[in-house]
């Protein structure tokens, strides 16, 4: 509020602080899903709050909110992370109407993985479920993030939702629901290939669960082994035991007997 006053109008806003912590739901620390909310889905609230009324009494602008290809589908692992870019999605749509009286634009772009530091830190604490799900989506270059974004949100008929690459563009016609659409392609798209791309999606929730039951098994078996060894340690303990007291036995027996 400060900063605005002594510099130009603002224009375009661009949401995009964010953060992303793996982990399974039931082993999670509690505190990361409110501090995942925090960041993630109230920043860009705060944000918006701020700089949309500067929009308004500029006769307009453009806020682009930051989701993820993760805030369309749920994937493992990110239990406190999935559920702030969906929300993320409920808010720009009910923006897209509210603010489009004052000329302000909304728009909602869903990354696929990208080759940040941030998505660097992510992978330290990745499971192996999670690993394996995102070989098939690939790695996405920030630059070609960050130009594609730009040139979106500064087009004269921008898109509602931004989508990268081929499996992007899948992922958003299967979820686009009610949202807004504002180019006949992707209209059409919706329409015409709903059925078949839902065909292919159910391909890919099958290879998923295939995953998840192969890594369950496998984390399982890893147990019994190691179980198993404590096992074995504990059998090959016990014969010393046994040993050591007959010693102390015979040791005390010796002192009586002097």
């Amino acid at each position: 509020e400060d900063i605005i006053p002594n510099c130009h109008p603002p224009t375009v806003l661009f949401n995009v602080a964010g953060m992303a912590m793996p982990t399974e739901f039931l082993s999670s620390d509690p505190s990361i899903f409110s501090r995942s909310m925090n960041v993630n889905y109230m920043g860009s609230v705060n944000a918006t709050r701020v700089i949309a009324p500067h929009m308004k009494a500029n006769g307009g602008g453009m806020v682009v909110f930051t989701s993820s290809a993760a805030g369309q589908v749920g994937v493992y692992g990110y239990s406190a992370y999935s559920p702030t870019k969906f929300a993320l999605r409920g808010l720009a749509e009910v923006l897209h109407m509210e603010l489009e009286p004052f000329n302000i634009r909304v728009q909602l772009v869903v990354p696929p993985n990208t080759d940040t530091p941030g998505f660097e830190k992510e992978n330290q604490f990745k499971m192996e479920e999670c690993r394996l799900m995102e070989d098939v989506a690939g790695l996405f270059h920030p630059d070609d993030i960050a130009k594609k974004m730009v040139k979106e949100a500064l087009s004269p008929n921008p898109r509602f939702v931004v989508y990268f690459g081929l499996e992007g563009w899948m992922l958003s016609t299967l979820t686009c629901g009610m949202s807004s659409v504002h180019h006949l392609f992707d209209a059409l798209c919706q329409v015409l290939l709903m059925g078949l791309l839902r065909f292919v999606s159910l391909c890919y929730l099958y290879s998923f669960r295939n995953i998840v039951t192969t890594c369950s098994a496998a984390k399982k078996k890893k147990e019994e082994e190691q179980n198993s060894s404590e096992q074995k340690e504990q059998k090959d303990e016990q014969p010393k035991e046994k040993k050591k007291e007959v010693v102390k036995e015979k040791k005390e027996r010796g002192k009586k007997d002097k």
